[in-house]
């Protein structure tokens, strides 16, 4: 049975990934990306996870780095929470998993 177009699709697009990889380093080319995302947290950030902060530009430079600084850390941990919380409901919906892989649950 050949492939569906967008598992055809996917693995254009991981051809396309490697080539350009090889090509070019990925520090290099994602590094725009990175310092967008690490200014988001200096101006105010918000996400799906996060409360919505503006943070005033009218404070001073150090203050305003150690509170991004602090909006950055709390966004990794909402990430680690979501993420928790998201591996215990799956290991707890009783879809087979587990047993599927030679492992048993308590009774308990």
């Amino acid at each position: 049975m050949p492939p569906k177009r967008n598992q055809l699709l996917s693995l254009y697009g991981r051809v396309g990934a490697y080539v350009q990889h090889e090509r070019h380093d990925p520090r290099i080319t994602s590094q725009i990306a990175r310092d967008t995302f690490a200014a988001s947290f200096l101006t105010g950030h918000g996400c799906t996870l996060c409360p919505t902060v503006d943070l005033d530009t009218n404070l001073p430079d150090g203050e305003r780095q150690r509170r991004a600084d602090m909006l950055r850390r709390g966004h990794y941990a909402r990430m680690a929470v979501a993420r928790a919380q998201k591996k215990a409901v799956t290991s707890r919906s009783g879809d087979g998993l587990a047993e599927g892989h030679g492992h048993v649950r308590s009774a308990g």
